[in-house]
Protein backbone atom coordinates (compact mmCIF):
# COMPACT_ATOMS: atom_id res chain seq x y z
CA UNK A 1 0.00 0.00 0.00
CA UNK A 2 1.37 3.80 -1.26
CA UNK A 3 0.84 5.99 1.93
CA UNK A 4 1.72 9.77 1.25
CA UNK A 5 2.20 12.71 3.60
CA UNK A 6 4.52 15.99 4.58
CA UNK A 7 7.31 14.74 7.41
CA UNK A 8 8.95 17.40 9.09
CA UNK A 9 12.56 17.16 8.43
CA UNK A 10 14.07 17.03 11.38
CA UNK A 11 11.61 14.28 12.39
CA UNK A 12 12.08 12.40 9.24
CA UNK A 13 15.88 12.34 10.27
CA UNK A 14 15.80 11.60 13.70
CA UNK A 15 13.46 8.35 12.99
CA UNK A 16 16.32 7.38 9.76
CA UNK A 17 19.34 7.90 13.00
CA UNK A 18 16.94 6.08 15.47
CA UNK A 19 15.92 3.00 12.98
CA UNK A 20 19.66 2.92 11.40
CA UNK A 21 18.08 3.54 7.71
CA UNK A 22 19.22 5.88 5.27
CA UNK A 23 15.47 6.04 3.61
CA UNK A 24 12.80 8.16 5.60
CA UNK A 25 9.78 5.85 4.10
CA UNK A 26 11.39 2.86 5.44
CA UNK A 27 12.17 4.42 8.73
CA UNK A 28 8.59 6.00 8.99
CA UNK A 29 7.08 1.99 8.29
CA UNK A 30 9.19 0.95 10.84
CA UNK A 31 7.64 3.42 13.48
CA UNK A 32 4.44 3.05 12.15
CA UNK A 33 5.02 -1.18 13.26
CA UNK A 34 6.27 -0.27 16.29
CA UNK A 35 3.43 2.31 17.62
CA UNK A 36 0.24 -0.39 18.41
CA UNK A 37 2.99 -2.75 20.29
CA UNK A 38 4.51 0.12 22.38
CA UNK A 39 0.70 1.81 23.49
CA UNK A 40 -0.11 -1.46 24.62
CA UNK A 41 3.39 -1.81 26.22
CA UNK A 42 2.81 2.27 27.98
CA UNK A 43 -1.17 1.09 29.13
CA UNK A 44 0.61 -1.87 30.65
CA UNK A 45 2.90 -0.08 32.65
CA UNK A 46 0.06 2.87 33.28
CA UNK A 47 -1.86 -0.17 34.85
CA UNK A 48 1.29 -1.39 36.74
CA UNK A 49 1.91 2.22 37.97
CA UNK A 50 -1.81 2.89 39.05
CA UNK A 51 -2.17 -0.07 40.93
CA UNK A 52 1.65 0.94 42.91
CA UNK A 53 0.09 3.98 43.46
CA UNK A 54 -3.26 1.77 45.28
CA UNK A 55 -0.77 -0.34 47.10
CA UNK A 56 1.44 2.71 48.56
CA UNK A 57 -1.64 4.86 49.39
CA UNK A 58 -2.70 1.60 51.47
CA UNK A 59 0.88 0.75 52.86
CA UNK A 60 1.17 4.68 54.01
CA UNK A 61 -2.66 4.27 56.13
CA UNK A 62 -0.99 0.77 57.69
CA UNK A 63 2.03 2.88 58.67
CA UNK A 64 0.04 5.85 59.88
CA UNK A 65 -1.76 3.20 62.47
CA UNK A 66 1.12 1.84 63.17
CA UNK A 67 2.55 4.93 64.07
CA UNK A 68 0.00 6.21 66.46
CA UNK A 69 -0.46 2.76 68.08
CA UNK A 70 3.02 2.94 69.06
CA UNK A 71 2.52 6.76 70.61
CA UNK A 72 -0.17 5.18 72.51
CA UNK A 73 1.33 2.09 73.63
CA UNK A 74 4.90 4.77 74.79
CA UNK A 75 2.62 6.95 76.24
CA UNK A 76 0.79 4.20 78.29
CA UNK A 77 3.86 2.57 79.15
CA UNK A 78 5.79 5.81 79.90
CA UNK A 79 8.90 5.40 78.00
CA UNK A 80 8.93 8.52 76.17
CA UNK A 81 8.90 9.46 72.57
CA UNK A 82 12.02 6.19 71.67
CA UNK A 83 11.94 8.89 67.70
CA UNK A 84 13.88 11.89 69.29
CA UNK A 85 15.33 9.76 72.32
CA UNK A 86 14.15 11.84 75.35
CA UNK A 87 12.03 10.64 78.39
CA UNK A 88 9.53 12.78 78.90
CA UNK A 89 8.85 14.54 82.45
CA UNK A 90 6.58 12.74 84.68
CA UNK A 91 3.19 14.41 85.91
CA UNK A 92 2.47 14.93 89.45
CA UNK A 93 0.71 11.90 91.16
CA UNK A 94 1.62 10.02 88.02
CA UNK A 95 2.38 5.92 88.68
CA UNK A 96 5.70 6.67 86.42
CA UNK A 97 8.68 4.62 87.64
CA UNK A 98 10.74 6.18 90.16
CA UNK A 99 14.64 7.85 89.19
CA UNK A 100 17.87 6.17 90.21
CA UNK A 101 18.70 6.66 93.69
CA UNK A 102 14.82 6.94 95.38
CA UNK A 103 14.28 5.10 98.34
CA UNK A 104 12.20 2.33 96.09
CA UNK A 105 15.58 1.37 94.26
CA UNK A 106 14.10 1.71 90.89
CA UNK A 107 16.53 2.51 88.42
CA UNK A 108 15.01 4.42 85.30
CA UNK A 109 15.81 7.37 83.10
CA UNK A 110 15.29 11.19 84.90
CA UNK A 111 12.69 13.23 83.10
CA UNK A 112 13.97 14.95 80.28
CA UNK A 113 17.42 12.36 80.00
CA UNK A 114 18.19 10.98 76.79
CA UNK A 115 18.34 7.14 76.35
CA UNK A 116 21.89 7.64 75.55
CA UNK A 117 22.92 9.62 78.85
CA UNK A 118 21.16 7.27 80.31
CA UNK A 119 22.87 4.51 79.55
CA UNK A 120 26.03 6.09 80.21
CA UNK A 121 24.91 6.58 83.89
CA UNK A 122 24.20 3.15 84.01
CA UNK A 123 27.83 2.63 82.87
CA UNK A 124 29.21 4.44 85.53
CA UNK A 125 27.37 3.98 88.74
CA UNK A 126 28.06 0.00 87.65
CA UNK A 127 31.79 1.11 87.51
CA UNK A 128 31.54 2.89 90.63
CA UNK A 129 29.64 0.48 92.59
Amino acid sequence: MLIKFEANDDLAEALKAHYGQRVASKAFSMAAADVLGLAQSNQELHDVIDSQRIEIRRLQGIIEQARGAAAQLLEKTGQGDLLNDSVPNSRPGSAGPAPIGSERGTISPMPGESMIAFVDRLSRSKANG
